[in-house]
């Protein structure tokens, strides 16, 4: 009986110990052939890519079970063809976990996706439609933390434990349309600051952030998107301390930061190594590739000792110079951890050229002991890490436990409680840029138009529209008495002849789109407006024209209008939102224009977080500042911008806390990330949220950032003589304009 007895305690004993006490890092390491550790490091897609032949990524098949079955690999990242609904990618991220386990006790997979918020939203429907550059207009960390905790929670509702997010660029240059409303500015501060608060925010919802592109791309000085040369930030290393190593360094500094993404952009100030090109020319190593960078600046200069991550390391700008198994080997050489290998599990090819890799890589592995000890160190470091967050124990989810898990994500993820959250931000977040006397707020009863160029914007408007009703500033009847039209519409002009205003939502996309001689002059959506506001003018309406996206559209029409707004972000409101269904994507930056154009009970705090170039004749000019950093009117004193601050801190760890007739904007409520929707025609088809991995490549140095007046502090207040001196400078602008 004593016997039993000790044989029973024993079993209790062992059975209350944690789950990974039994294996450890290290035994799990030993056990692992060299193949296997290389997996370890890999984190691959379950999607369709260019030409692809798989129907449905939003399920597991069992092809792509059996390769996640056959090899470890440390993770998936998975985009918005896999997550189209919350209940279906909650099954599917099951599905993934149990393939991975089905064979032996293996770690958990890090589910990965890049939801920024705003331009970059994975999840089809959720609450994600405030851009980084709206919240730092806001000039409040406390609503970055507040909307990051928010999209974490909803994104750990379906089961994803790591978010590739936030970026901490300082976007120095206005040419990077690939990066604009993915940053919080220009001002090397506020991008700290916000950076900071979004960081935090992730960490109470329980998801895993990683801060992006180190060092630092916001200073490159053309987009990488269409081009496969190297992309060079030529900065010394004082101007980048100053700059782009600024947010980085006080995240560190803070010990909030869990994964570091490093860019493919090179550094000669950094690195001294090179390579030949494709063209035969010799470069610096990019920063992914770069023990310089990776060992030498962010792991034993600024001490970071969470997990390093490349950008994608197969994508375009790295494969056109080399082959798959160098860049596994430099990027180990290097000292990075996880390799997001643009491997797609669904397409044939794409895995039969990781296996002929992954078989020419263990092999030359096998005969290095320096890559022996390199790849047993970034495993240990992956193990260990999972073990310190709860995934080296395996998953154990019941399909019926993740049915249960599904309709919980349902009922949590674009909820009314967060479209109520979201909306007061997106309010504080609009700016009002330029004022006429007496343009602002719109009467209730007055004769308004609202013209767009994406008629999915219609849904937005209206959103708008109804909010104001909710509020009790318009009746039914004033609503509805508003005319939403598009740009094209045959009967445009007539109707404007029976309105006293006309608003004009302005949705550039493109950097490009505002240069008359670049290769894409002018969009057609700019050839449009131009001539409609010289008829506006001729018959003396009263004009409004919001920037809806990127605010360098400002400098165009900066004088052409009797009030001038910006708002950071263009799309994302999706038809569900008309209906019972709570699960649409709910992007408010557009209703929160419309709302604040008849607020009669609130004025604009919003101030803009970069520095507006001059455009003259078309043309950018990029040594000449129209509007500074921290530019924004209060209708109260139209002549003053806001207060600028300078005591912007983070909250603590703890807080209180379309084309004519058929545009869309970008894939709003789309199966996937990579095709157009049906109605967007090719040659006006604004970006969608698809890429390899990250969402952009970085691309070349420009000049240090404009050191505009900082950011606001939420009220509008008295400021000095270089204001003054400012403000003349800008009227008199404003009046060589009209």
């Amino acid at each position: 009986m004593k016997r039993i007895l000790l044989v029973t305690l024993a079993f209790v004993l062992l059975s209350s110990l944690p789950a990974d006490a039994a294996q450890t890092p290290e035994e799990i390491l030993s056990s692992m052939t060299t193949q296997e550790k290389i997996c370890q490091l890999l984190v691959p897609a379950h999607r369709k890519i260019n030409g692809g032949t798989t129907d449905d990524v939003t399920v597991l098949n069992d092809e792509v079970a059996q390769l996640i079955s056959t090899y470890p690999f440390a993770g998936i990242i998975l985009y918005g063809e896999n997550l189209t609904a919350n209940d279906t990618g909650t099954l599917l991220i099951h599905q993934l976990q149990q393939a991975n386990v089905s064979q032996d006790t293996r770690p958990q997979l890090f589910i990965m996706v890049d939801q920024e918020g705003g331009l970059v939203a994975r999840l089809a429907r959720s609450t994600a439609g405030i851009s980084p550059m709206a919240l730092a207009a806001t000039g409040n960390p406390t609503h970055t933390q507040e909307i990051a905790q928010m999209m974490g929670t909803e994104i750990q509702a379906l089961g994803i434990n790591v978010n590739l997010a936030p970026l901490a660029d300082v976007l120095t240059n206005p040419r990077l349309e690939s990066l604009v409303v993915r940053t919080f500015g220009d001002s090397p501060d506020v991008v700290a600051a916000h950076a900071q608060a979004y960081l935090s925010g992730l960490r109470q919802a329980g998801v895993l952030n990683c801060l992006k592109h180190f060092p630092g791309m916001g200073s490159a000085s053309e987009n990488t998107d269409d081009t496969n040369q190297p992309v060079i930030v030529d900065k010394t290393r004082a101007q980048m301390d100053a700059c782009e190593l600024l947010p980085f360094k006080r995240s560190l500094e803070a010990g909030l930061v869990d994964m570091m993404m490093v860019t493919h952009t090179s550094y000669p100030s950094l690195e001294t190594r090179t390579f030949q090109a494709a063209d035969n020319q010799t470069y610096t190593l990019p920063a992914s590739l770069s023990p310089a960078v990776v060992t030498g600046l962010l792991r034993e200069e600024l001490g970071f000792d969470g997990l390093v991550v490349a950008d994608a390391i197969l994508g375009t700008l790295i494969t056109h110079h080399f082959s798959a198994v160098q860049v596994l080997q430099l990027a180990l050489e290097a000292g990075v951890d996880i390799l997001p290998y643009s491997l797609e599990l669904n397409q044939p090819s794409s895995v039969e050229a990781f296996k002929t890799a992954l078989e020419t890589f263990g092999a030359q592995v096998s005969a290095d002991t320096n890559l022996q000890t390199k790849l047993d160190a970034a495993v240990t470091r992956i193990l260990t890490f999972k073990q310190k967050h709860g995934l080296l124990t395996p998953y154990t989810l019941t399909d019926v436990q993740a049915q249960t898990q599904a309709q919980t994500a349902l009922q949590t993820v674009s909820t009314q409680e967060h479209h109520d959250i979201q909306w007061p931000v997106a309010l504080e977040a609009i700016t009002l840029v330029d004022h006429l006397d007496n343009a602002l707020p719109l009467s209730p009863d007055e004769k308004v138009a609202v013209l767009h160029y994406y008629n999915s914007q219609t849904r937005s408007v209206n959103y708008g529209l109804a909010q104001l009703v909710t509020a009790g500033q318009l009746t039914q009847e004033q609503a509805a008495a508003v005319k939403v039209m598009n740009v094209h519409d045959e009967n445009l002009l007539t109707t404007l002849e029976e309105v006293e205003t006309v608003v004009i939502l302005s949705s550039v996309y493109y950097e490009s789109e505002l240069s008359p001689d670049s290769p894409v002059p002018y969009s057609d959506e700019i050839k449009v407006v131009l001539p409609l506001l010289e008829t506006l003018r001729a018959r003396g309406a009263k004009i409004i024209i919001a920037s809806c996206h990127l605010p360098y559209d400002l400098g165009l029409y900066y004088g052409e209008a009797d009030a001038l707004l910006a708002g950071y972000l263009a799309n994302g409101m999706s038809t569900a939102i008309e209906t019972a269904d709570n699960q649409p994507k709910f992007g408010a930056l557009v209703p929160a224009i419309i709302y604040k154009l008849y607020d009669q009970q609130a004025d604009f705090c919003g101030r803009l977080p970069v520095a507006i170039p001059d455009v003259i004749d078309g043309l950018y000019q990029l040594d000449q500042t129209l509007l500074p950093t921290g530019w924004g009117l209060r209708l109260a004193s139209a002549s003053d911008p806001g207060e600028p601050s300078d005591d912007q801190q983070p909250p603590s760890d703890n807080p209180p806390v379309d084309n004519p007739g058929n545009n869309q904007p970008p894939s709003d409520e789309q199966p996937t990330d990579d095709q157009p929707s049906p109605d967007d025609p090719p040659s006006e088809q604004p970006p969608t949220d698809n890429d390899q991995f990250d969402d952009h490549s970085p691309s070349v140095p420009t000049n240090p950032p404009v050191t505009g007046v900082g950011s606001s502090s939420g009220g509008c207040g008295i400021f000095g003589g270089a204001w003054c001196w400012l403000l003349l400078a800008v009227a008199l602008r404003r009046s060589q304009k009209r």
